[in-house]
Parts: C-alpha cells; structure tokens; sequence
C-alpha cells in the first residue's frame, strides 16, 4: 500500500506539470529500491526537455518517502544546477565525496570540477574579453564554490587598484550568480560599485553587512560606510569655503548613510539661499546628488535655487518630475510650485526659442512658434504680439526714425498683419479637425 502511494504521488505531481511517467506505467513496487531506476531514468528524460523543476520535485518527494541513494542524489543535483542553484548542487556532490562506492565518489570529484570548471571559464573570458587576464587563477583547479574566494577577491583588488572597477564588478557578480557568495566578495562588490560612482548601491551592501555573523566584517562594513559618507560631508565643506561661506549644519556630525544627509544638506541649502548664496545653494544640492543623496525635498530645494538664479525652466522641469513622484506629499507640493511658475517658465521657453530662431535668420520659423504659443496659451496674447511685431520689423527692415503718425500707423498695420496671421493658423487648425474626424 505504501508503495503505491508513492506511485500515485508521483504521477500526480507529473500530470499537474502537464507531463506523464511512462518510466513507472505498468509496474507494481514492492520495495522503495525499486523506485530508484525508473526515476532515475524519469528525472535524466525530464531535464533533457528542459524541465529541471519537475524533475527535482519527483526526485525530492521520493527523498522524503525514503527513496535515497548515490544515483538519486546525483540526479538531485543535476536537476538543481540546471535551476542556478548551483551551491545547493555543489553541496550535495560535496556529501557524494564520503559515498561508500568509489565510482559514486569519482562521479561526484569530477561533476565538481565540471561545474566549478565553468564558472572558472566564465571567468577567465569576461576578463579576456575586456583585454585583461586573470593570473590568479592560472593552473588552478577548483571542485568546490568557496575555493574561488580568495583568487577572485585577488583579482577584484587587483583590478581596481588599475581603475578596472568596471571588469571587477563583473567578475564579482558573474560569481554570485554563480553561487559564490561571502562577506568578503560582496564588500569587494562595495569597493567596485564605489569606484564607478555608484555609491549608493556600494553603501547598501556595506549596510547589509553589519549584520555579518562575522564581527571583523561587521566592525569594517562601518567604517567604509564612515570613509564613504565622509568623503561627501568633506567635499562639501570645501565647496562651501571656497565660497567664502561655513556649514554649521554639519559640524560635529559623522554620517554613515547618505539619507543622513539630506536634512542638514536641506536646512544649509535654506539658509543660504536665504542670504541670496543660490549659486552655492545649488553648488552643494547638486554635488550630493552626483554623490547619491537624491529625494524629493532635495530635488525641490535645487528647483527653488534655480528659480532664485533666474533658470525658471529648469526649475520647472524638476517640479514637473516631481510631480510624478510616489510620493505623495512630494506630488502634491510640485502641483503646487506648478500652479504658480509653470506658464510663466513655459512663457521664457518660447519666447527663448523663438530669439534663436530669429538670431538664426529663420524669421518664419520665429513666427510659427510664435502664433502657435498664442493659441495654446492665450493670457500671453500681448507678450506674444509685442515679440511678434519686432520679428515683422526686423523682417521689413523697419526703422524707428518716423514721425510719431507714421509709427502709430506702422504699429497699427502690423498688429493687424499679427491678427491675420493668427487668423490664418486657427483656420488651418480648424481644417486640420475637419479631416480628422472625416477619416476617422
């Protein structure tokens, strides 16, 4: 009975894959022994369709039933290697090494070098790849994960001492993927991800660290998260008196993550803008940035001190990314900024545009932008026809050396030449609406 609830488990498990088991159709088991060839051969079949899941859950719920031996946990590990969990597959032919059968332990020494062997080979040619070699690994053999730690932690700081943080990054990863992970690999990963200026995401592995079962590891994850954050608090220190100004926001603070920065950064950037300072206002927010400390008050108090510098465009350009922030409150701040400064900052982009044009020669160009500003922006009709008739007289070569009548009179005739101009775009829009609902 106990057999055949086995059986039916197994085909079952089979069928909700959508696959069947010939290997066990028309057999009657009287041992779990039994169980193992057909198994096998059902596992071996369903990895070579690519379906290592099924194959590992057969082999796994056999397991537990009691099915055990050299072959079953073979196939285990074949089955775990084809899922990435190459530790997991590696530790089990580990466990093969102590098998009572030698051809079992011989099988199990060279499945470890096989699968060692391409991760090493992955290795190698990444680095070729990128015009580099990897000495470190030169005549080694590995059949175990953890062997690779010491060799490609050498090349890592190798590596990087040549400003190869690019290369050592991938090798570095490549590895953890691969199932070569320590505390020691990934506060090398930190060192890369840091020397390609991706420190925020260095500074988030040094945080995951601190929690190391290691204490040495623990001690030195805090102090690179230190070294790290007082990099920023120094460069912007220096930033502040080169311009003759201090940071009282930062003295006496040591910072060991870069969100720690953002209220005294914030508070500083306040502080002078409010003395008129925008420019290092700016200065300060948009190094912190560079540097990783990015968030919504950040951004906010840049768009504020860019406003303060007369680049209202760019101020609104943050506002309006902002205003699509998760945040909420973020959100509803930069629909807020927007209500007050995003026709005006719209206006100067235009009106900017349209003096390129103009200086550029391409007065008709000028003109087109012009009139379509005035239609989709109506409360700037006069701004817009002012600049629209100096683009008419500088086209008509227009001089003011007139009498008073004779100026009246040509302001006159080009305020209507503006309004017949404007009159011409909204028919062609209104043509253009006619087709489009006439096609549709």
């Amino acid at each position: 009975m106990q057999f055949k609830e086995l059986s039916k488990q197994l085909i079952e498990l089979a069928e909700a894959a959508g696959e069947s088991l010939p290997e066990f159709e028309g057999r009657e088991f009287s041992a779990l022994a039994e169980f193992e060839q057909p198994l096998v051969e059902a596992s071996i079949r369903l990895r070579s369709v690519g379906s290592n899941e099924l194959s590992l859950q057969l082999l796994d719920a056999a397991v537990v039933f009691g099915v055990r031996s050299g072959l079953v946990d073979d196939n285990r590990a074949w089955a775990l290697a084809g899922l990435g969990r190459r530790t997991e597959a590696m530790g089990l032919w580990n466990e093969l090494l102590d098998h009572p059968d030698e051809g079992r332990r011989t099988q199990a020494q060279a499945n470890l070098r096989l699968l060692a062997g391409e991760l090493s080979k992955q290795l190698i040619e990444l680095a070729e790849a990128a015009g580099e070699s990897l000495p470190e690994f030169e005549g080694r053999e590995f059949s175990a994960l953890a062997e690779f730690e010491q060799p490609l932690v050498e090349a890592s700081i190798r590596l990087r001492s040549v400003g190869s943080n690019e290369l050592s990054l991938q090798l570095l990863d490549a590895a953890v993927v691969f199932g070569v992970r320590s505390g020691l690999v990934d506060d090398n990963r930190a060192w890369a991800l840091a020397g390609l200026g991706r420190r925020t995401e260095a500074m988030g592995l040094w945080n995951e660290l601190l929690d190391h079962p290691d204490e040495g590891r623990r001690t030195q994850a805090q102090a690179n998260l230190r070294l790290l954050a007082g990099e920023l608090s120094k460069q912007l220190i220096e930033l502040a008196e080169a311009a003759g100004e201090s940071l009282p926001e930062f003295e006496g603070r040591e910072f060991s993550a870069l969100a720690e920065f953002e209220q005294p950064l914030v508070e500083a950037s306040i502080r002078l803008r409010s003395v008129g300072s925008n420019e290092l206002s700016l200065q300060l927010l948009d190094a912190a940035v560079v540097f990783g400390v990015r968030s919504g008050l950040v951004d906010d108090n840049r768009a504020w001190a860019l406003a303060g510098l007369g680049r209202l465009p760019e101020a609104v350009g943050l506002w309006r990314e902002l205003q699509a922030s998760p945040e909420q409150d973020c959100a509803a701040m930069a629909r807020e900024r927007l209500q007050s400064y995003a026709s005006e900052a719209d206006r100067i982009v235009v009106t900017n545009n349209a003096q390129v044009l103009v200086d550029e020669g391409h007065i008709d160009q000028a003109k087109t932008v012009l009139l379509q500003a005035m239609m989709d922006a109506p409360e700037w009709d006069a701004s817009w026809t002012t600049m629209l008739i100096h683009i008419l007289k500088t086209h008509y070569g227009y001089k003011d050396n007139a009498d008073l009548l004779e100026r009246e009179l040509k302001e006159n005739h080009l305020s209507l030449e503006v309004f017949d101009l404007y009159l011409d775009l909204v028919e062609q829009r209104l043509k253009d609406v006619v087709v489009a609902s006439s096609s549709s």
